[in-house]
């Protein structure tokens, strides 16, 4: 259930499992991710070399189904195959509205119709990172400003709107909303 809430509440980028899990298998956890993530990297560890095992993961559209004990090599490999699929699905591409796009490996905003790099400061990329790793929830002020700034006391919500309002000039007034009295949230 602890993996559920963290799937659901944080951007995951990369799943390895085991099959052998507290609740259920290895199998029927991504049996049930695959319902609503369909392209997420999943790499399966077993101890199973067993031919059921081996087919019913093959139909869950896996990176990779290790044999334990799993030595680095065998494992980078696998994790260079997520990159691989990561880029393929251009998981690291985020499109904002206006033809924004936002390059999350590179950490730039780009105006695809210019094709021109648009500068953002620290403070901005703390933001757009933050609410894209979080961008299944709402985000509250108070988390946002402790998140954002070491120093409690410029985390102010003057300074917190004032950013805001830069970030959604860079990337488009629609793309942050705010939920009175909760929070932001990211749209893309």
């Amino acid at each position: 259930d602890l993996a559920k809430y963290i799937i659901k509440n944080q951007r995951i980028d990369i799943i390895i499992l085991d099959i052998n899990l507290p609740d259920t298998n290895g199998i029927e956890f991504i049996k049930e991710l695959r319902k609503t993530d369909k392209t997420i990297p999943v790499i399966l560890l077993s101890a199973f070399t067993d031919t059921k095992y081996l087919l019913e993961a093959t139909k869950l559209k896996l990176v990779d189904y290790l044999t334990k004990p799993v030595d680095f090599k065998t494992l980078n490999n696998s994790l260079q195959s997520c990159v691989e699929e990561i880029l393929d699905n251009s998981r690291y591409l985020i499109n904002f509205q206006n033809s924004i796009q936002y390059n999350v490996l590179h950490k730039k905003l780009i105006d695809l119709n210019t094709k021109e790099e648009i500068t953002l400061t620290l403070k901005e990329l703390d933001l757009i990172s933050f609410l894209i790793k979080n961008s299944n929830r709402i985000v509250s002020s108070d988390e946002l400003k402790s998140n954002i700034w070491e120093d409690c006391f410029e985390a102010t919500d003057s300074a917190l709107k004032n950013l805001l309002n830069k970030v959604r000039k860079k990337i488009g007034k629609e793309s942050i909303t705010n939920i009175s009295g909760v929070g932001y949230r990211l749209n893309f």
